[in-house]
């Protein structure tokens, strides 16, 4: 039955989206929804603000006195009374806070009190009664202000009291008090001082003595240790020269080492001795291998001359023998003499190491002495600069506790008295500031929880299809044909706009004949009109058109073109009218035609769910015209739009934003959609044109709204 949509959107087509929430569009809408609680905003706002009237009237007039002191910095630590007795240059804010404390403080009232008994008996007579000092200090308290003057040392303490004549001498009691505690605290400082810097310089004495004693006994018990730096600087010298003597022998015995290993070497693989390194190289030996040479040549020429038993061959052999023996000879000396010297190496290192041993052993016993002597020597010279500090510290703190110091003084005391509330213009302020919150506090809840459609997004998040058209308000003597009187009117462009709509989503499709259902929820939602100027905006684009009033149960279309009653739809569905044209009538607009409601004497509902004739008659329809337009009552007071709506190719939702409500509004889409014939988009209809936006704006600021003008003017 619906025809899909094609995608095609203009500014009111658009689904709905979430938008950001404080975009301007909400913050438009939230300025929109005050504006209508304006009275109850109003209302509230001046409530409040005369009962902060009247109860300022009430109130007691309250007077205050103020006394101004100045503080220095914190009272000097008596044990470094002379460096700090007269230095004031900073006032940390710390202590500033701590000072502000204790002048609001209910011992310090007590204080005053005690030393005024003026104002005792004063408070007594306010009370009734007689009363202890700690029951006249909280009374007394309760009227003590004070606060620090910005970037200064200046403190200001005021008494505030209904009794103007009080507040003078009740000021200058809480700063004399003041002033009081501070000498009273400096004296009980000093006391305390000295008792502790006593008590620390005796431990520290007899600290100095017993670490004295310690260096004394351990410079008899090594009396016989050198304790020099001369004897350090040997000993190192010392461990040196038997480290430097230890790496030559070491280095000598791995060479022979290596020579030895070379020559057992040559005798595992079975080549000859002299072959070897430390052998081949020695004179001795060389000269041998030459004469065995020489040797074998001889012995070599002689059996090529003659045999071996000849006198001469045996002499060369014999000297060849006698010159092997002698190599061999030579050979195991140096081998021997490479053990020898080797074994000799051997024994200076492990004399070495014992000596390298022992000569480290002697540099530890002697470190761990020297560390233990500087040690007890640095502690008799801490002891005794700490021994000495604090008697330093002591003999000052016994010239500064006579001395009386004080870190505050009264630079202005309290003279005169002077009202400080109610301030009535105040106290009706706050209240008019309070009452316009919370008036609009109250303004926008109610909106929130308004069940009422007032803007188009309410319509939008509520139903959840896309705005075909905006329709402004008008008065409702002037809106009937109002399109038609003024086609050039915001009203008129509204529904020309709604058309276009419908052509993109296919509700009016550019072939054959489309069929146009318009429901509303709830009566007076503007429904009739819409279908009406729809119908008429169908006929000025061309298209035969057909308006077909169906609320058989409060007809209105034929009262606004002028037309009768009978014969009607009604009519047509109980079969008194066969022929189709006596039912149809031309209207004034050119190419619109319209089918009034008739008289139905049957309930309509029972009458289109009996069968389908309704069906029947809106197809016999379709071959005559291109457009039909069906005017159907309220969905959620009668069954009769949801019988309609399958008759129809689209549906259209009109949504006041005067009179819808949105479960009115959701419960109609609900059931439309629950049968298969879901709004395509809606109408949203009497929009006030101050809350309309920038298109009506738009519209009427370019001239499109008024008569057309001539090009010379």
């Amino acid at each position: 039955m619906q025809a899909p949509q094609t995608g095609l959107e203009s500014d009111f087509g658009r689904s709905p989206t979430i938008s950001d929430p404080l975009d301007a569009e909400d913050l438009r809408e939230t300025l929109l929804g005050f504006k209508r609680r304006l009275p109850l905003v109003i209302g509230v706002t001046l409530f409040f603000g005369v009962a902060a009237g009247v109860r300022s009237s009430n109130l007691p007039t309250v007077y205050a006195s103020t006394a101004r002191l100045q503080l220095a910095k914190e009272a000097p630590d008596p044990t470094r009374a002379r460096y700090e007795m007269y230095s004031s240059d900073y006032v940390a804010t710390e202590y500033l806070n701590t000072q502000m404390r204790i002048l609001e403080s209910h011992s310090l009232a007590v204080d005053a009190v005690k030393a005024n008994p003026k104002i005792a008996r004063e408070l007594e007579l306010e009370l009734g009664r007689e009363a202890t000092p700690e029951e006249l200090g909280g009374m007394f308290q309760r009227g003590v202000r004070v606060e620090a003057l910005e970037s200064t040392y200046l403190v200001d303490v005021s008494y505030e009291s209904t009794d103007p004549k009080r507040c003078d001498r009740y000021a200058n009691a809480v700063a004399e008090a003041y002033r009081e505690q501070l000498q009273t605290l400096w004296g009980e400082k000093t006391q305390i001082a000295e008792k502790k810097v006593s008590e620390q310089a005796d431990l520290l004495y007899q600290k100095l003595t017993k670490s004295e004693q310690d260096l004394r006994d351990f410079l008899n018990q090594s009396a016989e240790t050198p304790l020099l730096e001369e004897h350090e600087k040997l000993l190192v010298e010392r461990i040196r020269i038997n480290n430097n003597a230890l790496s030559d022998i070491q280095r000598q015995r791995i060479q022979l080492n290596a020579q030895l290993e070379s020559i057992q070497r040559v005798l595992e693989q079975g080549r000859p001795l002299e072959s070897a390194s430390p052998i081949a190289t020695n004179h001795i030996v060389l000269n041998l291998r030459n004469r065995l040479s020489e040797a074998e040549l001889d012995l070599a020429g002689l059996r090529q001359r003659f045999s071996d038993e000849w006198h001469e061959v045996r002499i060369a052999r014999a000297r060849r023998d006698q010159i092997k023996l002698q190599l061999q000879s030579e050979i195991e000396k140096i081998r021997e003499r490479l053990r020898s010297e080797r074994d000799e190496k051997v024994a200076v290192e492990q004399g070495l190491l014992e000596r390298d041993r022992n000569l480290r052993e002697e540099s530890r016993v002697f470190a761990r002495r020297s560390r233990l002597y500087e040690s007890l020597k640095n502690e008799v010279d801490a002891n005794r600069t700490f021994y000495e500090e604090f008697a330093s510290r002591l003999k000052d703190l016994l010239h500064a506790a006579p001395l009386a110091v004080a870190n505050a003084r009264i630079i202005d005391r309290a003279k005169g008295a002077w009202r400080v509330r109610p301030s009535h213009s105040r106290n009706v302020i706050l209240g008019l500031l309070f009452g316009f919150g919370l008036g609009a506090v109250i303004a926008l809840i109610f909106e929130r929880l308004s069940d009422r459609l007032r803007t188009l997004k309410d319509a939008v998040n509520a139903l959840g299809i896309p705005v075909l058209g905006v329709v402004p308000h008008q008065r409702e003597d002037e809106v009937e044909l109002l399109a038609l009187r003024e086609s050039r009117s915001v009203y008129a462009e509204a529904f020309r706009r709604a058309r276009v709509q419908l052509n993109a989503v296919g509700a009016f499709p550019s072939e054959g004949c489309g069929v146009l259902l318009c429901v509303s929820g709830i009566p007076r939602e503007g429904k009739t009109l819409s279908a009406l100027n729809l119908a008429i905006a169908s006929a000025q684009a061309g298209r035969r058109t057909l308006l077909i009033d169906a609320d058989m149960r409060s007809p209105r279309v034929h009262r606004i073109l002028g037309q009768p009653l009978e014969p009607g739809l009604a009519d047509a569905i109980e079969g008194k009218v066969e022929d189709l044209g006596e039912r149809l009538r031309r209207t004034q607009v050119e190419n619109l035609w319209v089918m009034g409601a008739g008289r139905c004497e049957a309930n309509p509902g029972e009458l289109l769910a009996r069968d389908d004739t309704f069906h029947q008659l809106v197809w016999r329809l379709r071959r005559r015209f291109d457009r039909i337009v069906i005017d159907s009552p309220p969905v959620v007071a009668v069954s009769d739009a949801t019988l309609m709506a399958q008759a129809a190719d689209a549906v259209i939702q009109v949504v006041s934003a005067r009179t819808s409500s949105r479960s009115a509004a959701t419960q109609a889409n609900t059931e439309l959609s629950r049968l298969g014939a879901a709004p395509v988009g809606l109408i949203f209809n009497q929009q006030p044109q101050d809350e309309a936006g920038a298109y009506f704006y738009y519209y009427s600021r370019y001239g499109y709204g008024g008569e057309p003008k001539d090009e010379e003017s």
